[in-house]
């Protein structure tokens, strides 16, 4: 019983407070709840049984990719990484400049981020399924699902989506946080979708990939994940064990989208001289016990927007933190 309840075990806010207190509770937390979630990190755990039925929609989907697709879910499966570009993949050349626009009127309102004093958050902390926002449009579009999916061989899940500022950091800091080589806690396989919405060269802080280190790659093993944690490498480890080949520096055009798995190793957001701005949306599995960090739809508001099975699956209420649970969007 207590294991099938582990992911919302400590919820209670008193015992949160104790946790954060107290390093021998914490310790024991995790030596209680680490067999819990590697359990559900086992592959046939996570795509035969936690994914069932994500799995099943997947095949009654059956998705047909187009060159520019399966060009992008072969390069995420052979590394772990894809890069293409809005108009590429929705033959569109105004959407870069109409998502550009929608941007410019959140600095006036923008935060910094909670956990990462490199960061600016443009979107609120728990977005809007708005479907009037562009960027709301983009993480629904099947041109993306289809591509999410067929990497994850299920059909996903929506976990968040946030828009946000890179500030220039000062010359000489340490990287710190997100800055540093990691992997991303979330799920066993994931996929995250970034979008550049600003030229990003060495000095803005560029995405930065281990190319074979997700989980079909060679360097899966190489400081792995910790369910129900990440993995922060040493400084200098990485570059002693993995050979500078194996790094990918994104750096691209504005209008540039970057598909990545980033249970893989992975850093970004060291920008020493210009300023970055980058959507990132991410997509789970049904197996990951991570809450959904956006604003739902009200159950009224889900039936009545056009969404078909695939999408009605992505922002499926699950897993809703207890503040989000009495809002209504609509």
């Amino acid at each position: 019983m207590l294991l099938r309840q582990g992911k919302n075990l400590f919820d209670d806010p008193m015992l949160r407070s104790l946790l954060k207190r107290s390093k021998t509770i914490l310790s024991w937390r995790e030596r209680l709840l680490a067999p819990y979630y590697r359990l559900r990190t086992i592959w046939p755990v996570w795509f035969f049984i936690l994914n069932r039925r994500a799995r099943i929609l997947y095949k009654e989907s059956n998705p047909r990719l187009s060159i520019t697709q399966q060009k992008i879910v072969t390069s995420l499966e052979q590394t772990g990484l894809a890069i293409t570009s809005l108009e590429e993949l929705f033959c569109d050349k105004s959407l870069e400049g109409r998502l550009s626009l929608h941007t410019a009127q959140f600095f006036s309102t923008a935060k910094e981020h909670s956990r990462k004093e490199f960061f600016v958050e443009l979107f609120e902390k728990f977005p809007l399924i708005d479907m009037h926002n562009p960027f709301v449009g983009v993480l629904l579009h099947r041109t993306i699902l289809d591509i999410v999916n067929s990497y994850l061989s299920v059909c996903a899940k929506l976990n968040y989506f946030s828009c946000t500022l890179t500030r220039v950091t000062p010359s000489g800091s340490d990287r710190i946080q997100s800055q540093r080589w990691h992997r991303d806690p979330e799920d066993r396989r994931l996929c995250k979708v970034f979008i550049y919405l600003t030229d990003v060269d060495e000095t803005s802080g560029p995405f930065q990939y281990i190319a074979g280190s997700h989980d079909r790659g060679q360097w899966r093993q190489t400081f792995p994940q910790r369910p129900p944690q990440g993995s922060y490498p040493p400084d200098g480890a990485v570059e002693r064990l993995i050979p500078s080949e194996a790094v990918r520096t994104c750096t691209a055009k504005s209008g540039s989208v970057i598909f990545c798995d980033t249970s893989g190793l992975h850093r970004g957001g060291y920008a020493t001289e210009k300023e970055r701005l980058l959507f990132t949306a991410v997509y789970i599995s049904s197996a990951s016990p991570w809450q959904i960090r956006y604003t739902p739809l009200s159950p009224d508001a889900f039936k009545a927007f056009k969404l078909d099975p695939v999408q009605q699956y992505l922002l499926a209420p699950t897993r809703i933190p207890r503040q989000l649970k009495e809002v209504q969007a609509y």
